[in-house]
């Protein structure tokens, strides 16, 4: 098992930072999805879903204890 003590620190950045960024710009995401093809926004549509998968990339880290 990894650091305890980096785990927790990154479980409070998974809840106080990952996901309410994640759930914000989900919806922006959502929102902005039919007009990602015709506005050619495929490098927004990426660095959108990037910042998306922030909680898995933090529960990875988390559960490995790794060191930021």
């Amino acid at each position: 098992m990894g650091n305890i003590v980096m785990s927790i620190v990154w479980l409070l950045l998974l809840i106080f930072v990952a996901w309410p960024v994640a759930f914000f710009l989900g919806s922006l995401w959502v929102f902005l999805q039919p007009f990602m093809v015709c506005l050619k926004l495929e490098d927004v549509y990426k660095s959108l879903l990037t910042i998306i998968d922030l909680p898995t990339t933090f529960t990875e880290k988390m559960m490995k204890g790794d060191g930021c």
